[in-house]
């Protein structure tokens, strides 16, 4: 009878101790895997939160959310409202935020995709646009940063869990790693967010790269760098930082020539020596600079590649070129600022992507757009075809003919307008192909002077 009861106790337990698991994994605790439509098993319900980069003083925040479902969703703002938004397969929301934090995009029933623009109108004028992530993390890198004379660099650290987290920030520079005693341990509370004005600890350092330790929970963490030198054009950079370093960096969008300039940083967070190649592709070509072949990267530094200095002769003006960064060595972050003067002037800046994807969702990344274009670089030895559905707030999914079956020969890149099918109003973009590829997504604001690049979010296969 002893034996018996103690039997009877154990499975007790057990079962407790197995509820208990189901109801921690149910909201969210232990899983900091990456949401994928069609990667959860069971039923067909999904809850699963985006993390959106925080308003702040003076900046405006508006944001993009995206079926990439077919079924009914309901959406919560949460904790910026307790009401939840509708929203229909094949269409899309359009909010805007003026202040109030970070918030979280959260779609019950079926799973959404959510991107952020960001506006500011001093000091300068600048617009830029970012994804919301999908994933917090304990570690967050940063390539692409600056503290020189001009330039304005802060980072947005956000709690999203019911824990007190706590952060210790590290730079990485030509010359090596660096810590700030004022930038250790910092605090950031339960569902709370920290900006860390980067100038304020270092200054004049044109290549800063950054790196965000969780030494306790897990954080989301985005840079914001306002760029207003009278020497060469101002605006806003707003960026994700990486998660995790990778052998691998593609950034589809870009250009080499008199009115565009870009720059491509690769930071090295690890203590051994990494070399990286960084490769160029045009819609009608693959260039590779010679010297840009094997670049050395100390651990614990940065290091910045203006594309212009190391294409020789016509290679100046190579136009629109794609880049992919390869760690030959060692594994690597690496992200691109771009600056432009021509239709009209600004900056942008992104971290780069990491792997191809047949389908990918690219929220709007302008209010209203003068220009709105999506950039494909196929990285493989085989042609893709592309085709592009378009969704609106209220609206039906739209798929034009002219954005059908597209082409895209291998190891090339190809330029898609969407501007006479948005007729600049700020529409989402579905983008399905049959063969991985990389998608970005570019914008000219109207009414502000700079330009905005998107990183698309790459989704694990067709539409459900």
């Amino acid at each position: 009878m002893i034996e018996r009861s103690r039997e009877l106790v154990l499975g007790v337990v057990v079962v407790a101790v197995l509820a208990a698991g189901l109801v921690y994994q149910a909201a969210g605790g232990g899983d900091t895997r990456r949401y994928e439509p069609g990667a959860v098993p069971g039923p067909r319900f999904h809850e699963r939160a985006l993390y959106c980069p925080p308003t702040s003083r003076g900046l405006t925040t508006h944001l993009a959310v995206g079926a990439i479902s077919n079924r009914r969703v309901s959406v919560g703002f949460e904790p910026s409202s307790i009401k939840r938004t509708v929203l229909h397969g094949k269409s899309m929301i359009w909010r805007s935020f003026h202040r109030g934090g970070a918030f979280d995009v959260v779609g019950y029933g079926a799973p959404v995709a959510a991107a952020a623009l960001g506006v500011i109108s001093k000091p300068v004028p600048g617009a830029d646009a970012q994804l919301c992530s999908p994933k917090a993390a304990p570690r967050w890198y940063f390539a692409q940063g600056s503290s020189a004379f001009g330039s304005n660099e802060r980072v947005f650290l956000y709690n999203p869990f019911p824990d007190e987290a706590v952060v210790s920030l590290r730079f990485l520079t030509p010359k090596g790693p660096r810590t700030k005693a004022g930038l250790s341990d910092l605090a950031v509370p339960s569902g709370g967010s920290r900006i860390v004005r980067i100038n304020k600890y270092i200054l004049k350092e044109p290549v800063l790269a950054l790196e965000a330790d969780a030494v306790r929970g897990r954080i989301v963490a985005w840079q914001s760098l306002v760029r207003s030198s009278k020497h060469s054009p101002g605006g806003l950079e707003l960026s994700l930082g990486a998660d995790r370093t990778s052998p691998t960096w593609y950034f589809p969008a870009g250009a080499v020539g008199p009115s565009f300039r870009e720059s491509i940083a690769i930071a090295n967070p690890g203590a051994e020596r990494a070399t990286a190649t960084v490769s160029l592709a045009t819609n009608k070509s693959n260039v590779q600079p010679p010297r840009l072949v094997d670049v050395s990267v100390p651990g614990g530094s940065a290091k910045r590649i203006h594309l212009s200095r190391f294409t020789s002769g016509a290679g100046r003006a190579l136009g629109g070129t794609s880049v992919t960064v390869t760690a030959t060595k060692g594994s690597v972050v690496a992200a691109r600022s771009i600056s432009v003067t021509k239709p009209s002037s600004g900056v942008a800046a992104t971290t780069g992507l990491t792997s191809s994807a047949t389908h990918w969702a690219l929220g709007a990344p302008a209010a209203a757009a003068s220009s709105d274009l999506i950039t494909v670089l196929n990285p493989g030895n085989a042609g893709a075809r592309v085709s592009v559905a378009l969704e609106s707030a209220g609206h039906p999914a739209i798929r034009p003919a002219k954005l059908a079956h597209i082409k895209v020969p291998a190891r090339l890149r190809v330029r898609i307008p969407v501007t006479g099918a948005t007729k600049g109003k700020p529409m989402f973009a579905i983008l399905r192909s049959d063969r991985p590829v990389v998608a970005e997504r570019t914008a000219y604001p109207k009414g502000v002077k700079d330009v905005a690049v998107l990183s698309g979010a790459p989704l694990s296969g067709p539409r459900q």
